[in-house]
């Protein structure tokens, strides 16, 4: 119940770029990350806004999902959580597209299996996995989608749960991956 009044003293930004001028960005790239675990499966979206001096990256949303009582497997809920981050993210994209230059989209997954999933030939896959796999490609080509460390994660926190302690003061949560902040060439 402790945990519970935690929640309300959380606040979160309705404007992202206040502090920014307009005319000053020189970049605006969207990065999803996507992650599951037996108990949940979930996406979060992030901004990523470079000006001439600054860069800087923040929570646009997340989408948390009960893992299925079924007992599915890690690798076919990672696959569920790589399907709720491409519905995710085309809802942010066609958000912004028409109001701001987003200059790119980069999906990133934390499963080695779902991205050879992803960039493997649909054909020789069960039927589960083929039908996710179009649905995501139909939405995103494969060269939207990278790889990315667990530790480097953020929607491993919702995935597996925390406290509203940690997320409130969660600079992985909030600010996304710390990869962000650098050169694409230093991503993993």
């Amino acid at each position: 119940f402790e945990d519970m009044e935690r929640v309300s003293s959380i606040a979160v930004p309705r404007c992202i770029l206040d502090e920014i001028e307009v005319g000053d960005i020189k970049s605006i790239q969207l990065h999803g990350f996507a992650d599951a675990s037996k108990y949940a499966f979930g996406a979060n979206v992030y901004i990523k806004v470079t000006t001439s001096n600054a860069c800087s990256s923040h929570l646009l949303t997340s989408k948390t999902r009960v893992a299925p009582l079924s007992g599915e497997t890690i690798p076919r809920l990672e696959l569920m959580a790589a399907l709720t981050l491409a519905n995710l993210m085309t809802v942010v994209y066609e958000a912004l597209v028409h109001t701001a230059k987003v200059d790119g989209v980069y999906n990133w997954t934390d499963s080695q299996i779902v991205w050879w999933w992803i960039n493997g030939e649909s054909k020789q896959f069960k039927q589960f996995v083929q039908n996710r796999v179009q649905k995501i490609r139909s939405l995103w080509k494969k060269e939207h989608w990278r790889y990315c460390p667990s530790e480097l994660n953020p929607a491993d926190i919702a995935s597996r749960g925390a406290k509203s302690s940690i997320i409130a003061s969660s600079e992985l949560w909030w600010k996304g991956a710390p990869f962000l902040k650098k050169e694409e060439f230093d991503w993993p």
